[in-house]
């Protein structure tokens, strides 16, 4: 993943060995929250991004369905209500 901040380009991979790395370099959504919060949606879990050490908190379904291409993830969510869930 390639984030431009305005001024310069960071890249972003998967890297198993880290914890703190994004989750899956198959990214299948972005979403950005009100806050700036970013989260990005994986076909394996859910990497939420933090700007201020530029690390990844990681996320992933209790169970993953392995015959199923979307491992219980939603394809999209494109907005949020006005508790701030995603819908």
């Amino acid at each position: 993943m390639n984030l431009y901040d305005g001024y310069e380009v960071k890249i972003f991979t998967a890297d198993p060995n880290n914890p703190h790395a994004l989750f899956n370099n198959w990214i299948k959504d972005i979403f950005e929250e009100a806050d700036g919060t970013m989260w990005f949606g994986t076909n394996l879990g859910i990497s939420k991004y933090n700007r201020a050490n530029q690390t990844f908190t990681n996320y992933f379904p209790d169970t993953l369905d392995l015959n199923n291409d979307n491992n219980g993830i939603p394809n999209s969510a494109s907005s949020v209500d006005a508790r701030s869930r995603c819908i």
